[in-house]
């Protein structure tokens, strides 16, 4: 089973993927899970939204679980919102949209989600779901950053989507959302076929940028070889091969949105 998606507007959203999770029994999280999330401020509802945010904050990667059964045509649409389209957020307030914008749709084109802020309030679990559509995405930042003020809405995943999320550690959360959520679900069943849609501003997993280690000594005061740098950078998951002449050329993780240049 496979619920499929559409990006009509690739250069607000770079990924989309789906994937379909049935075996699915709605139920109240275990207590040491229930207590970390409030730890974290955040209000434990039932299991399978307690594993959508858990996944969020441990490894930065906003997700959404929808019920495949109320899902209108089975898949996803991602497109820009039309002037004044409205939609009850899952906060329970009607918000309305201008074409800046990034609304998820299901098949029938009706919004479901602003993307990378909140889901709808039509596609909240319930105690009678039994299948998940869930999805893992990437958006673009700036949109994401001029829709919050706009909508006057602000939430856990937007803050992330805001300031970056790695565009390449979507598969590692959708095994981490599954491994979770078979604790409360030992007859859950991942689909085969899961959808990975690309738009086309997905920034490039194989950034570099030039160090100069003779800049690096005078900004902090140090006397660090390149082979001192390479080393200092290795652990915290840059490579860096020097290239003679006080050069290294460093890797910059896909995880480190905010990594974009040598300073």
């Amino acid at each position: 089973r496979v619920a499929p998606v559409e990006i009509v507007d690739g250069d607000r959203c770079g990924r989309f993927s789906s994937t379909v999770l049935s075996g699915v029994v709605v139920t109240q999280s275990a207590p040491w899970r229930q207590r970390r999330l409030s730890l974290s401020g955040m209000r434990p509802i039932n299991n399978v939204v307690d594993v959508s945010n858990y996944v969020m904050l441990e490894l930065n990667q906003p997700n959404h679980a929808y019920d495949l059964s109320t899902l209108g045509g089975g898949g996803f649409r991602i497109r820009r919102a039309r002037q004044d389209e409205t939609m009850t957020t899952l906060d329970g307030a009607e918000r309305t949209f201008v074409p800046r914008d990034l609304l998820i749709c299901d098949a029938h084109d009706t919004p479901i989600g602003v993307a990378g802020i909140m889901g709808g309030l039509d596609s909240e679990i319930n105690e009678s779901t039994n299948t998940v559509a869930l999805e893992v995405a990437w958006f673009e930042a700036e949109g994401i950053g001029q829709s919050v003020p706009h909508l006057g809405l602000r939430s856990e995943a937007s803050a992330r989507f805001e300031r970056g999320v790695d565009p390449y550690g979507i598969d590692t959360s959708i095994a981490r959302f599954a491994d979770l959520l078979r604790e409360t679900c030992p007859a859950l069943v991942v689909h085969a076929g899961s959808v990975d849609a690309r738009g086309t501003c997905l920034p490039d997993p194989q950034r570099t940028t030039r160090v100069r280690t003779a800049r690096v000594n005078a900004l902090l005061a140090l006397s660090l070889t390149d082979s001192d740098i390479a080393t200092l950078l290795g652990p915290i998951g840059f490579g860096a091969i020097p290239t003679g002449g006080g050069v290294l050329e460093v890797s910059l993780p896909s995880w480190r949105p905010d990594s974009t240049g040598e300073i």
